[in-house]
C-alpha cells in the first residue's frame, strides 16, 4: 500500500538555489510579518537546504510552547548563541535546564525583587545627574539606556557597580551579537575553532565578557561583595539529590545570561518608550498627570507602582509594538501534528512575536500606539497573542524584575525631564538576535 504523502502548508518559494534566504536575511522581522499575513496560521519556506514552518495561530503556539513543550527544544539559532552564553537558562535543555531554573527562581521572587527598588532608583538618579548637564541638547538615549540597565543589573544581581565596565561590555556585546548573527545567516557554519573573521569576532567579545564575569566570581569566592544577591545564592545553592554546587563554568553561564539578556532587552524597550514620550505629547501629558495624582509631592516608593496603571499600560503597549525578542525558534524532537499538518521529527518551527503583536486579527489598528488596549486586558487568555517575555514553562524568569525596572526608570525620568523627538523620520530598527534601534534614538532632553 502506498504511504500517505506528507501534507505541507503553502508558502513563498523564492530562488531555486537560496529559497527565501536572501529576503529573510535582509529583514527577518519584515519577512515574517509579510508572509504570515499572506499565509495565515502556518506557512512553510526554504532557506538554502533547510525548511521552516512559521506559525501564527495562538493555538499552535500554545501547543509548541506549552502543551507539548517536551517535544520541542531550542532551534538552530540558539545553538549559535550557546557559543557565547554556554549552558545558561536561555540555551540549556531538559533536566539540566529545570535544575538551573529551580536554583535561580528564588532570586526572582516578588519579595526579593522588592528589595531591588531603591538600587534601581539610585542607578537612575545617577543618569539624571549626568543628563542635567545635557539639558536642552539632543541625546542618543539608546546607549544611555544600555548604560543604565547594565548598572542596574550589576547592582541588583551581582552587588557590584558595573558602570566602569559599561564600555567594555557594550563593545564586547556588539562583537558577539553581530558575529553570532553572521554565523546564523551563513549557509556554512565553520567549526568555532576555525579562525575566520566571524569566529575571531565572536571569540574576541567572548574573551572580554568572560574576563569580567570570572573576575566577579573570583571576588565572591574570596568573600568579597557577599550581599545575598543572585550570584551568592547560586554559589550557595545545593542540588537536593546530589548536594553538589555549581562550578565556576556553570556560574559563568548563568550570570552571563542574566548579565547580558537582563539588560539589553530592557534597554531597548526603555529607548522606544522615551521615543514615544518625545513624539506623542498626549501620552507624555497623560503620564505626567497620573504621576501628579499618585506620587504628588511624596517620596517615590514601591507602593506607588500598583497605582500607576496608565504607566503600566503604556509599557505594555511599547512592548507590543517594539518587542525586543521578536521571534522564537523550536526544533521538533519527534513527529507531531499542528492542525491538519503533520510534522516530521527535526522540523524547524519559527514564531514571530512581532507579527503576533501586530496582527490586525488580534489588534485593531495595530500601527497606532494605544495603551488603552491593556485596560482590563486578560493576560492569561491572550498569553499566546501577547508574549513579550515568551510563553509556556520557559517564559522569561526575569519578567517581573524587568517590569519594575522599567516602571522605576520611567517614573524618575518623567519627573525630571521632558523629551522631544525632532528628527523628520521615525527611528529605524534592525532585527539581529534582538530587534534594536538601528542608528540610535536622538531626543532633545529638556
Amino acid at each position: 500500500m502506498r504511504s500517505q504523502q506528507m501534507q505541507y502548508p503553502s508558502g513563498p518559494k523564492g530562488s531555486w538555489f537560496t529559497g527565501m534566504a536572501l529576503e529573510l536575511i535582509k529583514d527577518p522581522k519584515k519577512f515574517f510579518h509579510k508572509y504570515a499575513q499572506e499565509y495565515p496560521e502556518i506557512l512553510r519556506f526554504r532557506s538554502f537546504y533547510n525548511h521552516f514552518y512559521v506559525i501564527s495561530k495562538p493555538e499552535y503556539l500554545q501547543h509548541v510552547l506549552q502543551k507539548n513543550a517536551k517535544n520541542y527544544v531550542k532551534g538552530m539559532v540558539y545553538q549559535q548563541i550557546k557559543l557565547v552564553l554556554g549552558e545558561g537558562l536561555l540555551t540549556s535543555e531538559g533536566d539540566y535546564w529545570l535544575r538551573q531554573r529551580r536554583l535561580a527562581q528564588p532570586s526572582f521572587h516578588r519579595n526579593k525583587i522588592a528589595g531591588f527598588f531603591e538600587l534601581m532608583k539610585e542607578s537612575t538618579n545617577d543618569i539624571i545627574l549626568d543628563w542635567e548637564r545635557e539639558r536642552g541638547k539632543e541625546l542618543d538615549v539608546y546607549p544611555e539606556m544600555m548604560r543604565l540597565t547594565l548598572d542596574i543589573i550589576g547592582r541588583t544581581m551581582l552587588s557590584t557597580h558595573e558602570s566602569s565596565h559599561a564600555d567594555t561590555v557594550k563593545e564586547a556585546l556588539e562583537k558577539t551579537l553581530f558575529g553570532t548573527q553572521r554565523r546564523i545567516e551563513s549557509p556554512i557554519k565553520w567549526p568555532f575553532w576555525v579562525p575566520n573573521q566571524i569566529n575571531r569576532t565572536i571569540q574576541s567579545g567572548k574573551k572580554d565578557l568572560d574576563q569580567i564575569i570570572y573576575g566577579i566570581i573570583s571576588a565572591k569566592r574570596k568573600g568579597q561583595n557577599r550581599h545575598g544577591d543572585l550570584l551568592d545564592m547560586l554559589m550557595d545553592a545545593e542540588d537536593v539529590d546530589t548536594g553538589e554546587r555549581m562550578n565556576d563554568q556553570q556560574l559563568r553561564d548563568e550570570i552571563l545570561t542574566i548579565f547580558l539578556a537582563g539588560h539589553e532587552t530592557t534597554a531597548i524597550v526603555l529607548s522606544w518608550a522615551l521615543y514615544i514620550l518625545g513624539s506623542h505629547q498626549e501620552e507624555y501629558q497623560k503620564l505626567k498627570k497620573e504621576l501628579a495624582q499618585v506620587v504628588a509631592n511624596e517620596t517615590f516608593s514601591i507602593t506607588h507602582l500598583t497605582e500607576l496603571t496608565n504607566l503600566t499600560n503604556f509599557i505594555h503597549e511599547v512592548m507590543r509594538m517594539y518587542p525586543p525578542a521578536y521571534g522564537i525558534g523550536r526544533l521538533a524532537l519527534d513527529k507531531d501534528q499542528l492542525g491538519p499538518y503533520p510534522l516530521k521529527a527535526g522540523a524547524n518551527i519559527l514564531m514571530s512575536i512581532h507579527h503576533m503583536h501586530n496582527d490586525p486579527k488580534f489588534w485593531g489598528d495595530p500601527e497606532i500606539f494605544r495603551p488603552s488596549r491593556f485596560e482590563n486586558f486578560d493576560f492569561r487568555k491572550n498569553a499566546f497573542r501577547y508574549m513579550p517575555f515568551g510563553g509556556g514553562p520557559r517564559i522569561c524568569i526575569g519578567n517581573n524584575f524587568a517590569m519594575m525596572e522599567m516602571q522605576v526608570v520611567l517614573v524618575m525620568l518623567l519627573k525630571a525631564f521632558s523629551f522631544e523627538y525632532i528628527q523628520k523620520t521615525p527611528p529605524e530598527s534592525i532585527a539581529l538576535i534582538t530587534d534594536r534601534p538601528k542608528n540610535g534614538i536622538l531626543l532633545k532632553v529638556n
